[in-house]
């Protein structure tokens, strides 16, 4: 167990696999915050391969977005 003020954490929190369920969260790991989902290094693999499909399809606006904020060429030398 882990205390913090005056909580019981389980350790489950820490040493439990991390699963979104968007039907729950609706993606705010994905909107809120800076660090976004967690990904392993072959999900962020997956992000990038994806996005390099989609792009066609997405709006300009979108693209600038996901490149602003993604910053996607800094993610495919983190995942390098």
């Amino acid at each position: 167990m882990i205390i913090i003020e005056n909580k019981i954490i389980s350790d489950d929190v820490a040493e439990a696999q991390f699963v979104c369920d968007l039907t729950k969260c609706k993606g705010g790991c994905c909107e809120d915050g800076d660090a976004g989902a967690p990904l392993t290094k072959e999900e962020l693999d997956e992000v990038n391969n994806a996005y390099e499909i989609i792009k066609p399809y997405m709006t300009k606006d979108a693209i600038e977005q996901v490149e602003k904020k993604a910053n996607t060429s800094m993610m495919r030398n983190l995942a390098g």
